[in-house]
């Protein structure tokens, strides 16, 4: 589906900005890029090294000379690039700007927007605030970079502490250089790995006393950043995204801040448990930073709380939650070729006027047959233009979530004699399809009756075929009942912070003996052994059987969402 997205955004040796900006769209730019047939182009100043930076990323980059010319360069872009989606990324934007960029008729989508004015965006995402006005607000839209999938092992007591050092990429209030000096003068066995951005101005003093130091080393624009984060016990990071990724990360941080925007989003973390703010870069003294370094190094209960409510709070899909919502629709490569039908998806969850007219702009273009819409019901605006658009309601969706931990501790569902749970193996192929065959009748494709019976078995059958071999899900894990296949679940890797459950499927002659419950265990105890540790699962409306096994299994409703299907013509008569 082709589409051409523009981000204006800045970064660099700017005051309030820094790179973080930047690093975020840089981030959602890989993602949609790897969309097919969509553009990416950066408009940028180019007076800063923040351009220079993008541009040795392999992204292109429209220059606007000076803020001045600002509105004349944008507006040469917009007429050159033609795109049909522009991204702004930043705090605070000219209104008149704002309207400058809607009169051509671009989709306007604002990230992280604190002014006024939201009715000239088509849409604003803002993970930092709650704001009625702004429809995708909270962590969930969170964009950070990619860590590895699992955490390090952490040093046994003794060991020298490993702690993780960075600022930013600007690092406007010149904190490293005042660490380094505190650090100098404190003698403990701690490792301090401290990192500088590309932004960062070297040449001071203590920074090159630090590097005679044997417990301190520094970094400038490392590749290996998110695992010189995610090998430390602790963090000392500014509030920018350092701090997000570290608290994904579940990284225990001690944060000072470097703006007065800052304070507020470390404070926030820290009403939540995550992180402790120590004061800004005005006030705060290093060496009493130093100190609660090697008491919070000391407490591992504390660390351990710290890390798992991080954690809970950045599920880690915010990068693809966020590219999906800026890319509006896309064509579903692999439903369009396993159904014969030409299957589009839209993905924003609260829909208005001109973004329902864009999709429907994309689907004449590409000749697209049928249209998933997973609606947010809280938004009464989004079910009306669903249901006047000719989108029909096929299915409920709810998801429920439950912490992984709580259950392995609390309950760990002994198995009964005569029952054990093992991997699957490419041998149990046909049983297991046999199974899902006729195990989902109640889910939304066979409730729309353009889509033929049998196809819809085989949906599922291809679905735990598939997870067998980690293709679909990672793991399928099987119930046997005195040798006899009992049933199965199948389980996902969603990121280092969350596991889904996919399907779950009992032989008819072993429902109502409590195998599906054994089976959610087992399933939990995978995560658990994988360091995962909250877990989501989802089922329909109408499959009361499901949602009562979940809500016996500690598992808490979470959300409920629409499934609507549009389509543009019968392709299959019935």
């Amino acid at each position: 589906m082709k589409k051409r997205i523009l981000f204006r955004v800045d970064g660099g040796r700017i005051p309030e900005i820094g790179m973080g900006h930047v690093t975020r769209c840089l981030i959602l730019a890989r993602e949609l890029s790897s969309q097919p047939g969509t553009e990416v182009m950066f408009l940028m100043r180019g007076d800063t090294d923040g351009a220079a930076y993008v541009e040795a990323q392999g992204q292109h980059v429209w220059k606007i000379e000076t803020l001045a010319q600002e509105d004349i360069a944008t507006l040469k872009c917009l007429v050159d690039f033609n795109p049909d989606i522009m991204v702004i990324d930043s705090l605070k934007i000219r209104p008149d700007y704002l309207t400058l960029v809607k009169k051509t008729g671009v989709i306007l989508i604002l990230l992280d927007y604190c002014g006024e004015h939201y009715d000239k965006a088509d849409f604003i995402i803002n993970p930092i605030i709650q704001d009625k006005n702004v429809l995708y607000a909270g962590y969930d839209y969170m964009v950070i970079p990619e860590g590895p999938k699992s955490r390090s092992p952490s040093p046994l007591p003794g060991a020298p502490q490993n702690v993780f050092v960075s600022f930013g990429g600007f690092d406007k209030n010149d904190m490293t250089s005042r660490f380094l000096k505190a650090a100098a003068e404190t003698h403990v066995n701690r490792n301090y790995h401290v990192v500088v951005g590309s932004s960062y101005r070297e040449g001071s003093s203590d920074i090159q006393t630090a590097h005679h130091s044997p417990h301190v080393k520094m970094y400038k624009d490392p590749s290996n950043f998110p695992e010189l984060l995610q090998s430390s016990d602790v963090a000392i990071v500014s509030g920018g995204l350092t701090m997000y990724q570290a608290t994904a990360a579940g990284i225990p941080s001690l944060v000072v801040s470097q703006y007065p925007h800052q304070q507020v989003n470390a404070t926030r973390l820290e009403e939540n448990g995550a992180v402790e703010y120590l004061g800004s870069a005005d006030t705060v003294d290093f060496q009493k930073v130093i100190e609660r370094v090697g008491t919070l190094c000391a407490d591992e209960d504390l660390r351990r709380r710290m890390s798992i409510n991080g954690r809970r709070l950045l599920d880690g899909r915010g990068n693809s939650r966020v590219a999906s919502l800026i890319g509006i629709i896309n064509r579903l490569e692999w439903d369009s070729a396993f159904f014969n039908v030409n299957i589009g998806y839209l993905y924003p969850k609260r829909l208005r006027k001109s973004i329902v007219s864009f999709a429907m702009k994309k689907c004449e273009e590409d000749r697209i047959e049928c249209l998933y819409y997973l609606c947010d019901c809280n938004d009464p605006e989004s079910v009306q233009l669903a249901e006047k658009e000719g989108f029909h309601f096929v299915d409920i969706r709810i998801t429920f979530s439950q912490d992984v931990r709580s259950r392995i501790a609390g309950d760990p569902c002994a198995l009964p004699g005569g029952l054990r749970v093992r991997p699957a193996r490419g041998e149990d192929k046909p049983e297991l399809c046999g199974i899902a065959s006729d195990s989902y009748i109640s889910s939304r494709y066979f409730f729309d009756r353009h889509f033929p019976q049998e196809v819809c078995r085989k949906f599922y059958a291809d679905w735990i075929s598939k997870s067998v071999d980690g293709l679909f899900d990672h793991a399928v894990l099987i119930a046997e009942m005195n040798g006899k296949l009992a049933g199965y679940i199948s389980c996902r890797h969603v990121s280092s912070n969350y596991g889904a459950i996919g399907l779950v499927g009992i032989a008819p002659e072993f429902q109502g003996q409590r195998v599906g419950t054994h089976l959610v265990s087992a399933a939990l105890q995978w995560f658990a052994e994988r360091d995962i540790p909250f877990v989501h699962v989802v089922t329909q409306g109408r499959n009361l059987a499901a949602q009562r096994l979940y809500q016996s299994c500690g598992f808490r409703s979470e959300k409920l969402e629409l499934w609507y299907h549009k389509w543009f013509r019968e392709h299959y008569a019935h």
